[in-house]
């Protein structure tokens, strides 16, 4: 009797790093790994509060421009800047409140006023 012999499969070398690191990929962070990730050294940002500021301030950037777009393609980065601000998540390490956490800023406050209605002064009062 004849043995086949399996054929032959290729496997790129992305593939192999992806399932040699999969396990460690779709594992949770806990907060003891997220402050040692982005803590730095207290005097130079690191690479992640760097893109984690780049977000924060390209999120005011939509909030402020785009407020009363009339493009819908505008009309949506104001919405998703809102969502993502209003957002009270935790579990994803760039959600506004992580982000904030991240650059030392209070996100309630801040939220606060990213989001409070853009009501002229004359009529406030």
């Amino acid at each position: 009797m004849q043995t086949r012999e399996a054929p032959m499969t290729y496997h790129s070398p992305t593939l192999i790093i992806a399932e040699s690191v999969r396990d460690e990929v779709e594992a949770p962070v806990l907060p003891v790994q997220f402050a040692a990730l982005w803590g730095g050294n207290g005097n130079t940002r690191t690479p992640e509060q760097r893109l984690a500021l780049a977000m924060l301030e390209r999120a005011i950037a939509d909030l402020k421009t785009h407020r009363f777009a009339r493009r819908r393609k505008r009309q949506r980065l104001f919405l998703e800047a809102y969502e993502w601000v209003a957002s009270r998540d935790k579990t994803w390490p760039f959600s506004f409140v992580n982000v904030c956490r991240t650059l030392g800023l209070s996100s309630g406050r801040l939220r606060g006023a990213l989001l409070e209605l853009d009501i002229p002064r004359a009529a406030a009062a």
